[in-house]
């Protein structure tokens, strides 16, 4: 039995509004306009992929129960959802392809007010090609996936960028590289900052990134500057409202937006890191000024108002390990799961300082490489989601109460999942740097 506590959606949902004014009629297609009205108190939807078939499940998060069952073309690589949440986007690495599923739940722009409307999802006919889809990143409203290319087989690396209305109306925008690199591609409105990689470098990392601003004339991306500040080894990044932050291996490379003028500066490494550590992941939110930098697992509180970089004891000595982080949807909670399957709950406005410990997994995986344990977060309320593969299900918590709710039993092998569903006031901000290798 699936009894798990419901926190309903802000009763006004006419004046719920998406993070930008174009982006906040997610119009339908096709017979969607005949979809019921949606339920104010429904918490939205999971897509959730299998470890080990080319499935996912949609579930439905009133009750936990099995909304549909849809077959991919491939084994998902990762899971991740769309800018305004109504689609789940599927990638599938190895074979160059992202596919994308329609989670049902969406608002139509009726004049005065947004319309929610509910319907059963489905696997729509629109895909991303490119080669190597692996990091994702979204930021106000606009959403980037970057193609990594093959430079074993001279295959260049691409940006695709989008929102939700870009995926309905077949307008995305495309950016094609001079080069394959393992990089990532940061939208900022009408700008892009992607990655560059020197055609004789031996990394597969880039060390630089260029601005690009789109030209409506032309319909493609037009190159702006390439910043002179090196960032060797680059890897990770993350946009806040005022600036955009990447990983390297001697610091972060910080670029600053006043307007059209775009600055770059760089935060050294501090002298207490370790030999070969550097900051390659960031948690954050977009409204705010401090950002967490994850360095092997050791947690850096980065500030872009002073470019200054603090380390942070986030396990208090304790004998833990990193195994996954996710900053909650207000900015103001930073979940990092450790290899015990505890979950740290970290005050995001208070330099990090520990909140409180929720045991949510109890046999933890084996995690190689760069893998982690999936979490996701809810867009309409206050709860976060974690995969438990052992157990093969998902583990809720109330970040806000800061305790266990009930768990969402499966009868597959869990991997990656994404929320989907009708953001709520107060949830509308993206954060976290989403990738796969």
């Amino acid at each position: 039995m699936f009894n798990k506590k419901i926190t309903m959606l802000p009763i006004m949902l006419a004046v719920v509004s998406l993070t930008a004014c174009k982006d906040s009629s997610n119009n339908s297609s096709g017979n969607d306009h005949q979809a019921p009205d949606v339920d104010a108190g429904n918490s939205g939807r999971l897509v959730i992929s299998s470890a080990d078939t080319a499935e996912v499940a949609v579930m439905n998060l009133k009750d936990g129960s099995e909304i549909e069952r849809i077959s991919l073309n491939n084994t998902a690589s990762g899971v991740y959802s769309s800018p305004q949440h109504r689609f789940a986007l599927i990638a599938q690495r190895d074979q160059g392809e992202v596919q994308i599923i329609d989670g049902g739940m969406y608002q139509e722009d009726h004049g005065d007010h947004l319309h929610p409307y509910e319907s059963d999802p489905s696997l729509i006919a629109k895909t991303f090609s490119g080669v190597k889809p692996t990091h994702y990143r979204e930021h106000e409203g606009q959403a980037a996936f970057f193609f990594d290319g093959d430079s074993e087989q001279s295959l260049l690396s691409s940006v695709i960028t989008f929102n939700d209305e870009a995926i309905l109306h077949n307008e995305e925008r495309s950016l094609a590289l001079d080069n394959s690199m393992h990089g990532v591609a940061e939208p900022r409105d009408e700008y892009l900052l992607a990655t560059y990689r020197p055609a004789e470098a031996a990394s597969t990392l880039p060390d630089q990134v260029e601005l690009y601003k789109f030209n409506s004339a032309s319909a493609g991306y037009d190159l702006v500057e390439q910043f002179e500040e090196n960032c060797p080894g680059l890897h990770g990044a993350f946009s806040t409202e005022e600036a955009s932050v990447f990983g390297c291996s001697d610091g972060v490379l910080v670029i600053k937006q006043e307007g059209e003028t775009f600055t770059a500066s760089k935060i050294a490494n501090l002298d207490s890191m370790e030999e070969g550590q550097r900051i390659g992941s960031f948690s954050g939110h977009a409204d705010g000024h401090v950002i967490a930098g994850w360095a092997s697992g050791k947690l850096y509180q980065l500030n872009i108002d002073d470019e200054s970089l603090t380390a942070i004891d986030w396990t208090q000595g304790d004998a833990i390990e990193f195994s996954g982080a996710k900053m909650d949807d207000e900015g103001e909670v930073l979940l990092v799961l450790d290899n015990t399957g505890t979950v740290h709950l970290l005050d995001a406005e208070n330099n990090f300082a520990r909140l409180d410990t929720i045991k949510v997994i109890e046999e933890m995986p084996e995690l190689t490489g760069h893998s982690s344990i999936a979490i996701a977060t809810n867009y309409a309320n206050e709860e976060a989601y974690f995969v438990d593969s052992i157990a093969k299900k998902i583990v809720v918590i109330n970040v806000e109460e800061r305790h266990l709710e009930d768990s969402i039993d499966l009868t597959f092998t869990p991997k990656a999942l994404a929320w989907v569903g009708i953001a709520g006031e107060g949830h509308e901000h993206d954060h976290d740097e989403d990738h796969d290798h």
